[in-house]
C-alpha cells in the first residue's frame, strides 16, 4: 500500500466524523496504523499540555481516545484534507474548529499538518504543527493563575 493510502486510512475516521463532534472510535484506523515503538509530537511549547512528546502505542492510543477529548470538544474538519506524499511520508493538511475545554472558548478555521512516516505500512513517526495559539494562550494563563494561588 502506498504511503499516501495509507495516510488516507489513517485519517478516514476523523474524515468520516466531519459534521458531528469526533467520538474515540474515530481514530480507529489512524490507531491500527500506530507501531509499537512510533512517536508523536506536536510542536508546541513544553509548559503546554501537548508539549511532549507521546512515545509507543498505548501511550499515542491513550491520548487521542482518552486525554484529548478532555482538552478540545466539538473538533470538527472545516474542509476536506490534502495529502502530499512521497514514498516513506505523508504529509496532510486540513483546518479545524474545536472548543478549549479549559475555557470553553471556541476556536474556528485553524491550520494543522500532519507528517507521518511509515515503514512496513505502520506510522513509525508523527509530527504534528497546529495553528494554536488561543489553546497555549488559555493553558498557560491557567498554570501561571495556578501558580499565583
Amino acid at each position: 500500500m502506498t504511503c499516501k493510502l495509507l495516510a488516507q486510512k489513517a485519517f478516514s475516521g476523523i474524515e468520516s466524523a466531519a459534521g458531528r463532534p469526533r467520538a474515540p472510535e474515530d481514530f480507529r484506523p489512524y490507531t491500527d496504523l500506530i507501531a509499537t515503538d512510533c512517536m508523536l509530537t506536536f510542536g508546541v511549547p513544553a509548559d503546554t499540555p501537548l508539549g511532549t512528546a507521546l512515545h509507543g502505542r498505548a501511550a499515542i492510543i491513550d491520548f487521542w481516545t482518552r486525554l484529548a477529548p478532555g482538552l478540545f470538544g466539538d473538533v470538527h474538519l472545516d474542509e476536506p484534507l490534502s495529502f502530499v506524499c512521497d514514498t516513506q511520508r505523508a504529509v496532510v493538511l486540513g483546518r479545524e474548529s474545536y472548543d478549549i475545554v479549559l475555557t470553553g472558548q471556541r476556536v474556528e478555521g485553524k491550520a494543522f499538518t500532519a507528517v507521518l512516516e511509515f515503514r512496513d505500512g505502520l506510522i513509525v513517526r508523527d509530527r504534528r504543527v497546529y495553528e494554536m495559539a488561543e489553546f497555549i494562550d488559555a493553558h498557560r494563563h491557567h498554570r501561571s493563575s495556578e501558580a499565583a494561588r
